[in-house]
C-alpha cells in the first residue's frame, strides 16, 4: 500500500537528492530556453531571453512562456531554442516569421501580471522536427479537460520551477560550423507549499526562493516563462519515495525581493481556465509556415 506525501509531513531539507534528480530529468524533457538572434552588419547579436515549456494545446505544438519573453523574441530575426540539456551541441533555430506569437495577456505592471503567451511552431521544418525528436510535449489539452476546477491541495507533494537562468552563461569557442556557442546550466528549483492568490481575474502563485543557497543564482533572469510544476509524491511500503504525478501548474514571469525573495508565476486557473478562453479570442488561428 502506498501513501501520499505532503510538504507538511516531509520537510524540504529532507527531500531525497536522488528523487530530486529524477524529477529534474523528467521536467527537463518538457522544458526549453530561448535566445533572441539578430543579424547586424557588424555580426550576430544574441541575447538569452527566457524559458518555456513544450506543450500540445488546441491540437497544436507550442511553447508556453511569459508574454514579455515572447515580445523580445518576436522583435528579433530568429529564435534559437535549447532543446538538449545533456550538453550536446544542437542547432535548433526558427525564423521569427515562421512562428505564430499568441500574445495572450499582459498587464501594465510587470510584477503584478498578467504575463502569458504561446508561440506556435510550424508543422514542417528541421527545427520543428528537432523539437519533436528531443522534447516530450506536455498534453495541456488533456490536462485542461481533466483538471479545470479540480486541483490538488497546495501542500500535496512539492513544487518545481524548471528553466535556464542567464546567470552563469558562458560564450564558448565556435565549433562544427556554429558561429556562436553558449554554455548554460539548467535549474530545477524545489519548493514546498507556495502562496496562491487572485488579482484582477487571474490567479498567481508565489514560490519562495532561498536568498543564499548552493546552485541557486543570485538573480533569476532567464527563468521568465519557465514552467511551474506540482509533483505529487508517494511513499512505498519499504519507505522509499517516488514521484507519482507531474502537473504543469504555472508560468514564471517575475522575481520579487521584498519582503522576501520569491518567484511569481501564473497559477493553475490561469493555465486551465483562462488560457483556453484567451486563446479562443486571439486572432492566431492561422498555421505557421515552415
Amino acid at each position: 500500500m502506498c501513501e501520499s506525501v505532503t510538504s507538511r509531513r516531509l520537510h524540504i531539507s529532507d527531500f531525497p537528492e536522488e528523487l530530486h534528480d529524477d524529477i529534474a530529468e523528467r521536467l527537463a524533457s518538457h522544458s526549453v530556453s530561448f535566445t533572441s538572434v539578430r543579424r547586424r552588419p557588424e555580426g550576430i547579436k544574441s541575447e538569452m531571453s527566457g524559458s518555456g515549456t513544450v506543450v500540445k494545446v488546441a491540437g497544436r505544438l507550442a511553447f508556453l512562456t511569459a508574454d514579455h519573453v515572447a515580445e523580445q523574441l518576436e522583435a528579433g530575426d530568429s529564435v534559437a531554442v535549447l532543446v538538449d540539456w545533456s550538453g550536446k551541441l544542437r542547432h535548433c533555430v526558427f525564423r521569427c516569421d515562421h512562428l505564430v506569437f499568441a500574445r495572450l495577456a499582459r498587464g501594465s505592471d510587470d510584477g503584478n501580471g498578467p504575463d502569458l503567451a504561446l508561440i506556435f511552431l510550424p508543422k514542417a521544418g528541421s527545427a520543428s522536427a528537432m523539437v519533436r525528436n528531443e522534447k516530450v510535449p506536455y498534453d495541456l489539452d488533456r490536462r485542461i479537460a481533466k483538471l479545470s476546477g479540480n486541483y490538488l491541495e497546495l501542500d500535496q507533494g512539492f513544487w518545481f520551477s524548471c528553466g535556464v537562468p542567464a546567470e552563469g552563461a558562458v560564450t564558448l569557442e565556435s565549433e562544427r560550423g556554429f558561429e556562436q556557442v553558449h554554455g548554460v546550466q539548467g535549474l530545477c528549483a524545489l519548493a514546498a507549499r507556495p502562496h496562491e492568490f487572485e488579482y484582477e481575474g487571474f490567479d498567481y502563485i508565489d514560490v519562495n526562493v532561498p536568498t543564499v543557497a548552493p546552485d541557486v543564482p543570485t538573480k533569476l533572469a532567464g527563468m521568465s516563462g519557465s514552467g511551474l510544476w506540482q509533483v505529487s509524491i508517494r511513499q512505498a511500503e519499504d519507505g522509499t519515495l517516488h514521484a507519482q504525478e507531474y502537473i504543469l501548474s504555472g508560468v514564471a514571469f517575475y522575481e520579487w525581493y521584498k519582503p522576501t525573495r520569491r518567484l511569481r508565476c501564473h497559477g493553475r486557473r490561469s493555465l486551465h481556465e483562462r488560457l483556453p478562453a484567451l486563446l479562443r479570442e486571439h486572432p492566431c488561428s492561422a498555421e505557421p509556415t515552415a
